[in-house]
């Protein structure tokens, strides 16, 4: 073979490589680099007891968890009531997977926010918390029959829930804090709803509960 067709051989098995490994690299051939990882957070529930009195009070165990790889602020309480900084909506249904009726609740505060930077550290760090990769809150969330029926009748149950945050900003949450502040922060505020996993309780008689 001629030296002339090995080289042109030699150079298109080096093309096809090069190409092959573009392919399979684009961000570190192409000039392009990635952004720091958006801030992930999981929610699961649990109930201390599987089994409840008709009419009495569900004790539910709220976990939210920082399974990202930066910290994250989120805050440091939840609502069921709709408006809360973190708000939390059950869902209850039956063994025939019926949805319980029940009341929603919403908060509103009409009330003017009047914008100011002075204490910004207490106005955050009273409703906002810093959560590390690898760790978490807990919370504990009772719910009754006021807002969910089923929590009246005997029965078999199945409760799940989501939750969600419109992060910090201006004018809402009742902060009041600048653009220019938020903005200047070091740590981003978890925005977004995520759904949790599903447990099952049963309701009993008002009468009789197993001990």
């Amino acid at each position: 073979m001629r030296t002339a067709d090995m080289i042109r051989i030699y150079s298109l098995a080096l093309l096809f490589f090069t190409l092959v490994w573009i392919s399979a690299s684009p961000s570190a051939t192409l000039g392009q680099v990635s952004g720091p990882p958006s801030p992930e957070i999981a929610v699961r529930i649990s109930a201390p007891k599987r089994e409840v009195k008709a009419g009495e009070l569900f004790h539910v165990e709220v976990r939210v968890s920082n399974i990202g790889e930066t910290a994250v602020l989120v805050p440091n309480t939840i609502s069921t009531v709709s408006g809360g900084m973190a708000f939390l909506k059950f869902e209850l249904t039956d063994s025939k997977g019926r949805v319980s009726p029940g009341m929603v609740w919403i908060a509103d505060d009409f009330a003017p926010t009047t914008q100011s930077d002075e204490n910004a550290a207490a106005k955050l760090l009273g409703f906002w918390t810093l959560l590390h990769p690898k760790t978490c809150l807990l919370f504990d969330v009772p719910i009754g029959q006021s807002k969910y029926d089923f929590l009246g009748k005997p029965g078999k149950y199945a409760l799940s829930a989501t939750y969600a945050s419109n992060g910090i900003s201006f004018g809402r949450n009742g902060l009041g804090l600048s653009k220019a502040l938020l903005n200047s922060l070091p740590y981003k505020s978890w925005t977004g709803k995520v759904a949790t996993n599903e447990i099952s309780f049963n309701v009993v008689s008002a009468t009789k509960i197993k001990k």
